[in-house]
């Protein structure tokens, strides 16, 4: 999405995806800019704030999403390292050397996964909270 701000002496367009969400002092900057276009303020505000809630839903939803695959491969995890550390399979058969080997490179592997989602969850949730402080900034200035 792109907004298209005028004024007397230039024009600016922003590209919403790459500019959202804003430090609050590059957010106060567009505003003063955007003060400039009188004739559309309203209009722009609004695209604005409908945009920020669409990236705190999507943000929201792929929360939801991590965490249920989260679950899933955590579990993964906590079985290998349970498969690793009785060195026995779960019916009780003793495990190879050759399968202890794939079990700890299987394991080894797993753990980027858990953490490559962890790190995925704590930036959606840094992006959908300064999608909400960027749209209670907003609202204050309408």
């Amino acid at each position: 999405m792109q907004l298209h701000i005028k004024w007397d002496t230039g024009h600016m367009t922003i590209n919403c995806e790459a500019f959202f969400p804003a430090p609050q002092n590059k957010l106060n900057v567009l505003l003063k800019t955007i003060n400039l276009d009188w004739e559309h303020k309203d209009d722009i505000l609004n695209q604005m704030m409908q945009f920020l809630k669409d990236l705190e839903q999507q943000t929201e939803a792929k929360k939801v999403e991590i965490k249920s695959e989260y679950s899933k491969e955590y579990q993964k995890m906590k079985d290998l390292e349970h498969l690793i550390s009785d060195c026995r399979h779960p019916n009780g058969v003793p495990i190879s050397k050759v399968e202890m080997k794939t079990a700890k490179a299987d394991l080894k592997e797993q753990k980027k996964v858990v953490s490559g989602l962890e790190e995925s969850f704590k930036r959606s949730s840094k992006i959908a909270q300064k999608a909400r402080v960027n749209q209670e900034i907003i609202a204050q200035k309408m």
